[in-house]
């Protein structure tokens, strides 16, 4: 037991002191909760402020029909009469309306009055612009219809066949899981980032400084010496990547996320079950760089090794999220990919968990030990280490 306390004591006095590790441990949960920030706060405030400059051809054959155009932020700007390229016009205005020579006797003869409706779809203020002319254009066909109707004699009621009652049984958070559904991603990524640094200091950097083979000399097993650097690189990477969630949970609370159309009520209890999921994440993750770390032969090696590491779970789940693939059953065993789905149905406020996903979570942590295992065996083999 003495051996245990003398070997843990060790590296974390060795951790502790290398500022370079303390330095990523925090940088990573502060800065991507602040990158996530950011980009979510630049798309609120462009949806909200986003202002559409249109022009409408032909205006003076329908003047009744402008105001209904005009909105807060729906600037329309009448043209004179005239031969107008709308590509031309394109350049200036996010859309063109042009109204047919023929629109006001086709309304008075009750036939459809057409209109052109130029926009870039590739330029996203001309979707946009687009898109509020069909919704605002929609509204006013339907008014005339009712007018039309009424005029005729039939009931307003009868126009209405069906009547569609929409009831969102979306829980809190639901929507903001579906927007921000790389989050998870981001988290798990954080548990190897906060703890690479670690990684490589009391493996290769050790062998570099050579206090490596005093250390194999000592009257303990490597099983014990493996095991002390994997509790403080599993240390790094947990309090990371939970420190990441826990930060990225007040930042999305602070964003007005109702201008998105989304809510973020996202309790303790649930914040508390991904910080317990991440800690199978941070055991295998340690275990695989600490293996990954012995194996290279130099201390750059290392670096290059497990920077590709890293990256490596957060492209395959980002991929996964891509995909829009149903996981479930055999596909929750895959290590990460459980604790992806556990940490999302938090996220969205669903407390109900797949036994499958609990066995992915036990899975993990048994490769973890497996690695774990993998990696005192190489510490048995000190020629080969230390060459």
């Amino acid at each position: 037991m003495i051996q245990w306390f003398s070997a843990i004591k060790k590296e974390w006095l060795e951790a502790i002191r290398d500022k370079r590790s303390i330095a990523m441990a925090l940088i990573i949960p502060i800065m991507m909760p602040a990158m996530m920030g950011g980009v979510i706060g630049f798309l609120i405030e462009k949806e909200s402020s986003s202002s559409f400059d249109v022009a409408v051809v032909n205006s003076h054959l329908a003047p009744d029909m402008l105001p209904h155009l005009a909105g807060e932020r729906m600037q329309i700007e009448a043209l004179e009469p005239g031969n107008y390229n709308p590509e031309e016009l394109l350049e200036e205005y996010d859309a063109v309306l042009i109204i047919d020579e023929d629109f006001s006797s086709d309304l008075i003869q009750f036939s459809p009055a057409t209109s052109e409706l130029w926009f870039n779809s590739s330029q996203s203020t001309s979707n946009g612009a687009a898109r509020q002319l069909r919704a605002k254009l929609g509204a006013l066909s339907r008014q005339l219809t009712q007018q039309r109707m009424t005029g005729f004699g039939v009931p307003t009621v009868a126009m209405r066949p069906i009547a569609i009652v929409s009831r969102d049984t979306a829980k809190p958070g639901s929507r903001a899981a579906i927007v921000l559904g790389s989050m998870p991603g981001m988290i798990i990524f954080a548990a190897f980032a906060c703890a690479l640094a670690t990684a490589i200091d009391t493996t290769s950097g050790e062998r570099e400084r050579l206090s490596l083979e005093p250390l194999l000399v000592q009257p303990a097993s490597t099983w014990l010496l493996m095991c002390s650097k994997w509790s403080v690189v599993t240390a790094f990477g947990w309090i990371g990547a939970a420190l990441t969630a826990v930060l990225l949970s007040v930042v999305m609370s602070l964003l007005p996320l109702q201008e998105l159309g989304i809510s973020w009520q996202v309790s303790y209890s649930a914040l508390a079950m991904v910080c317990f999921q991440l800690l199978p994440v941070a055991m295998f993750a340690g275990a695989l760089m600490l293996l990954v770390a012995l194996k290279a032969k130099s201390f750059k090696e290392a670096q290059t090794l497990l920077g590709i590491l890293q990256i490596a779970p957060l492209v395959g789940l980002m991929a996964i999220d891509l995909s829009d693939k149903v996981i479930e059953q055999e596909l929750l065993l895959i290590p990460f990919v459980s604790q992806q789905q556990i940490i999302k149905a938090s996220f969205s406020a669903d407390a109900s968990f797949d036994l499958w996903a609990w066995g992915g979570v036990a899975i993990t942590v048994a490769l973890a030990l497996g690695v774990l295992a993998l990696a005192s065996r190489s510490l048995n083999k000190p020629h080969r280490l230390l060459s």
